[in-house]
């Protein structure tokens, strides 16, 4: 089951057979799962209210593991020193496995934030940073300001054909790119084109394709369909 057609074709050229692949949406991040997430794993965590310096512009960078082609070296003096700009309260949120923004391997500047969940930081941050992570995704659902340091690593990422973030290429960009943010309406940080490119966006890798797809009845119909098939195999097997 593949959550859209990129990775569908992705699956192809791993020499997966066409016939075995079916695009259903991403169970993840559709209405009718964040819903149901809320009732089962409601987010109790929240930021220290104290750390919501004012007035700043409050940023939380999400690290990732540097298996996934991250430039180590450019991402620490880069955060060292969009953290020493004066309209800006970053928080950096380690890459799981690497940590190597850790408080044990890193000399820094700036807080560390390695318990508080996601989702309570995305909902305090006015921007999200981050590079080959889903949690573009999850920024964009709370209306928040994405920017993308794409020099930071050595990917090409789904999102950047779509013209909803912000892109810079090496530190001098980044840092203005935060200042002039900083200085922009909170109404105005995400401009009606973004807006439609995010639109674009969530149909295509959200929902398959399909913006009135229901996600989770497709994958329902779908390991139905596959149960069934094994059943019938079984049957034949012991006939």
């Amino acid at each position: 089951i593949a959550p859209h057609e990129e990775f569908a074709q992705r699956l192809i050229r791993g020499d997966v057979p066409h016939m075995q692949i079916r695009v259903a949406g991403s169970a993840r991040f559709c209405d009718e799962w964040k819903s149901i997430l809320k009732t089962i794993a409601p987010h109790r965590q929240h930021v220290d209210p104290d750390r919501r310096v004012r007035p700043t512009l409050n940023v939380v960078f999400f690290d990732h593991d540097r298996r996934y082609r991250i430039n180590p070296q450019i991402v620490e003096s880069a955060v060292e020193r969009i953290s020493r700009i004066a309209s800006v309260n970053l928080i950096v949120v380690p890459g799981v496995g690497s940590h190597q923004l850790s408080p044990e391997k890193s000399r820094h500047t700036y807080p560390i934030d390695q318990s508080t969940d996601a989702f309570g930081l995305i909902a305090w941050s006015d921007v999200v940073m981050t590079t080959a992570s889903s949690i573009v995704i999850d920024a964009i659902l709370l209306d928040k300001v994405f920017v993308y340091p794409k020099y930071f690593h050595d990917n090409e990422m789904v999102f950047e054909k779509h013209q909803f973030c912000r892109t810079a290429l090496d530190d001098d960009q980044l840092a203005k790119m935060l200042e002039d943010i900083w200085e922009t309406d909170i109404e105005k940080r995400v401009p009606p084109s973004h807006k439609e490119s995010i639109k674009e966006f969530m149909t295509e890798v959200v929902y398959g394709g399909k913006l009135d797809r229901d996600v989770l009845t497709n994958y329902v119909e779908c390991i139905e369909k596959i149960a069934l098939r094994f059943k019938a195999q079984r049957e034949l097997l012991t006939d």
